[in-house]
């Protein structure tokens, strides 16, 4: 094998002799490559390795960064208690295992998130009562509404039965749904599977959630609540980094088995920190709550909690859909490529992870859970203004990263809000924490719809026209909540 270079580019070729019945050589044959296509083709291997290998690396650190976690609060939890009198931020609680155990259950259900619909494009035939594209818009759809309906059914099941019962019944549906999944040959099977999933990872959240509802320093459960969901952001960066290099290489079926043994591992070490959270009345546990007093229209009636779910839980769940949805379709039109921008979405998940709860920590003892919601509502309304102005790619990734500053903090405050307004504790807290969860879930999911009109009405007029909505959200919200709220 020879390699030459001429005004055509680089070769690399060999020559061999061809031999006649007598032996004599008869001809000489002669194969080539052109050498650059050869070197492009190994420098797209080498390529694809190493952002393997770096995404693997980056769900690697997040996965030890979260075991650290869970090996500190244990140890701290053993030594020193709960650490009261201490500075807020160096205070313990048992009600923390909710991001550790968050952590786990949602790395395990993120596995398939990425491929659900393509699974069902592969397992759609044209006699299917459905056209292929309805069927994998049927099966996200089924997950979403299986998990606001389970969310609002475990909020009573929590109240009455306790959150242990309902976490483990997630890891249990959640599971059966991967097994389904894993074993469905049509897509009515995976239809079904798709429900089955979306009531366990309902039940899942709502219970693990639930969990800080259990510490009674109120302030300590609003950092706690912080903490979970920066840890159930992380399970869900991990398991979708894992789940689509194990699709890459073994194909979508066997990802879901993979899935199954994660979620069981999940559920075995789950099962071991669950007893470290006392119950109510039991070793510093809050005492049961008294019996509501009304029940959900009297919630719905409630002007403080009306104006919040409408006000803030509505916008800003809406306006999630500028991450999940308009920043990668605006980044992609501008010539940014797709592995740029899943490296620009991790930056917002990391700062949601990690920036987050230390900022919470910080500022929700000082500013109070009001200041902080309103604060992040008008922050969230500047980014998009400022970027609509640039219409730019730095103006996108700008907002991109005011987004990813502002969500860990503000949903320590919300929680801090919500949980303080009188019709919650007349509801009680799980069923109004269901309540809300579910119209966040309603919020999400017509999030891509309101700036895929923004986009369609030109992109800066529209998305001028949705910070002026959300804007005007924020200061309803200022000027509707009680002046008062509810002492623990």
């Amino acid at each position: 094998v020879s390699t030459s270079s001429d005004a055509y580019g680089d070769w690399v070729f060999g020559v061999a002799p061809i031999r006649d019945a007598a032996g004599e050589v008869a001809a000489v044959l002669e194969i080539g490559r052109d050498f650059y296509v050869f070197n492009a083709a190994m420098d797209e291997i080498v390529k694809a390795v190493l952002l393997e290998a770096l995404s693997l690396l980056m769900v690697l650190v997040l996965l030890v960064f979260e075991f650290i976690y869970l090996v500190n609060l244990l140890a701290g939890l053993e030594s020193a208690g709960k650490g009261r009198g201490r500075r807020l931020g160096d205070r313990q609680s048992p009600a923390f295992l909710a991001r550790p155990i968050g952590c786990l259950f949602f790395t395990a259900l993120s596995f398939p998130t990425a491929f659900v619909p393509l699974r069902m494009l592969e397992l759609a035939r044209p006699e299917d009562w459905l056209s292929p594209g309805a069927l994998a818009a049927a099966a996200v759809s089924a997950q979403m509404l299986a998990f606001g309906l389970a969310v609002l059914a475990s909020g009573r099941l929590i109240a009455d039965r306790g959150a242990a019962w309902v976490i483990h019944a997630g890891f249990l549906f959640s599971g059966l749904g991967l097994i389904l999944s894993w074993l469905a040959g049509d897509a009515d099977l995976f239809l079904l599977a798709n429900l089955v999933l979306g009531a366990g990872s309902g039940a899942g959240f709502l219970g693990i959630r639930s969990l800080l509802l259990r510490e009674p320093d109120r302030e300590l459960g609003d950092i706690g609540y912080s903490d979970f969901y920066s840890g159930m952001t992380a399970g869900g960066y991990a398991g979708l980094g894992i789940g689509s290099v194990v699709a890459g290489h073994a194909g979508y079926q066997p990802t879901f088995f993979v899935a199954l043994l994660v979620m069981l591992a999940a559920w075995a070490v789950s099962a071991r920190l669950l007893p470290w959270i006392p119950p109510p009345g039991i070793a510093g546990a809050p005492a049961a709550r008294p019996a509501p007093r009304r029940g959900y229209s009297g919630f719905f009636r409630d002007r403080g909690v009306l104006v919040f779910l409408l006000f803030h839980i509505v916008p800003v769940y809406v306006l999630a859909g500028y991450v999940t949805y308009y920043f990668t379709v605006f980044a992609e039109s501008r010539g940014m490529g797709i592995g740029d921008i899943g490296r620009l979405l991790l930056l917002h998940g990391l700062l949601v992870i990690y920036w987050g709860p230390t900022a919470a920590r910080l500022l929700l003892p000082k500013l109070g859970g009001r200041a902080l919601v309103m604060s992040a509502q008008a922050i969230y309304c500047l980014a998009l203004v400022f970027f609509a102005f640039l219409d730019d790619l730095p103006g996108a990734m700008a907002a991109l990263v005011a987004f990813g500053l502002v969500e860990g903090v503000s949903v320590a405050g919300a929680n801090s809000l919500f949980l303080s307004l009188a019709g919650v504790k007349r509801l009680g807290e799980e069923r109004a924490v269901a309540v809300a969860e579910m119209i966040g879930k309603f919020g999400e999911t017509i999030g891509p719809l309101a700036f895929a009109l923004a986009l369609g009405l030109g992109g800066r007029s529209g998305l001028i026209g949705l910070a002026a909505i959300f804007l005007a959200a924020a200061a309803l919200l200022g000027s509707g909540l009680p002046a008062r709220v509810v002492p623990d």
